[in-house]
């Protein structure tokens, strides 16, 4: 009978040469050390494989999907069973996004203990990019999704950051109506389609996100500038 092979390693499973480090606060918890403890998955890409799940029970997201669901919101069935309504999402990009670096290390890292999933990318072979997904428990409606650029280089560089909405065109579920659209947000308003009950009424919903400027500027010399998207 063959043996098993061994089981990797901490080493092997969480390279130090690999792992972005001395990154800035709320980062600076150690990436190498809680990985190699068991409370974060790391990978080197910071493009390619599975994407995780972000929620807390009232909303919830795959991260960089088209989709945000809400809990006990449905759509009814027309053709098809009735099923979970789809609420189009809001994306605000960074330039590059997924790409690496030769001056400094990138990739993806899921922390299980504080649920908050990270992106490291390269922006450029100065600037990084340090994206972070989270649906704080304290606020249940919320999901907010961070992103942090730190300049490396010797001057300041302006970033600028890509707005799409709604990711994947209008939902099949809903009824919806742009309330607000300007500068600062967005406000949408509706009901589902269909009620998710014969002889019960539709299921109101309302989305809202702010707006980010279109570009980002970075002071020199290793500092950093943190912009909030926030969906609710």
């Amino acid at each position: 009978m063959v043996p098993p092979a061994p089981a990797p390693s901490p080493e092997q499973l969480c390279p130090g040469s690999d792992i972005p480090q001395n990154l800035p606060p709320p980062s600076s918890s150690d990436w190498l050390q809680r990985c190699r403890d068991g409370q974060l998955l790391f990978s080197a890409s910071p493009a390619e494989g599975l994407w995780p799940e972000v929620g807390n029970g009232f909303v919830a997201t795959q991260v960089q999907s088209d989709t945000i669901f809400a809990a006990g919101f449905f759509n009814g069935p027309e053709t098809d069973n009735t099923h979970r309504a789809r609420i189009p999402a809001l994306d605000i990009a960074p330039p590059n996004r997924g790409a690496t670096a030769v001056n400094f290390s990138t990739g993806r890292a899921l922390d299980v203990e504080q649920a908050v999933f990270s992106q490291v990318s390269a922006v450029s072979e100065t600037v990084k990019c340090i994206e972070r997904w989270y649906a704080p428990l304290q606020q249940p409606s919320l999901i907010v999704h961070e992103m942090e650029f730190v300049n490396l280089g010797s001057v300041e560089v302006e970033v600028p950051l890509t707005l799409k909405y709604p990711v994947g065109g209008v939902s099949a579920d809903l009824d919806a109506t742009t309330i607000v659209d300007d500068e600062q947000m967005i406000v949408v308003d509706g009901t589902n389609k269909i009620a998710a009950r014969p002889s019960t009424p539709l299921t109101n919903f309302s989305f809202a996100a702010n707006k980010l400027p279109s570009s980002v500027t970075v002071p020199a010399g290793k500092t950093s500038d943190t912009v909030y998207s926030l969906i609710r």
